[in-house]
């Protein structure tokens, strides 16, 4: 998926984040070209606009990032964490 796709993120939040989970957004973008990833929408929360969850490979980690889809070539990165043990465990099993 993640082959000629573009990126978006607030530059505040994309700071907030790499204080908070030590993921930048930048790293993040590539959970997309993991061929293995798992997608699913992210109905946690009643957001006011549909968001999506990608678990995915990343290096030696596994990655949990929230985004929302703006166009069909374009992702706007919400956040990136490492996945917890039951994520990886959920990647793991595909």
């Amino acid at each position: 998926m993640g082959g000629g796709l573009g990126f978006e993120w607030h530059d505040q939040k994309a700071a907030e984040n790499v204080r908070k989970h030590g993921v930048r957004f930048e790293t993040a973008t590539r959970v997309f070209d993991d061929p293995m990833a798992i997608y699913a929408e992210d109905d946690s929360q009643a957001y006011g606009e549909r968001r999506e969850i990608v678990i995915g490979a990343v290096d030696a980690s596994v990655l949990f990032v929230v985004f929302v889809e703006r166009r069909a070539d374009v992702m706007r990165i919400i956040s990136a964490r490492l996945a917890t043990a039951q994520e990886r465990r959920r990647y793991a099993n595909g």
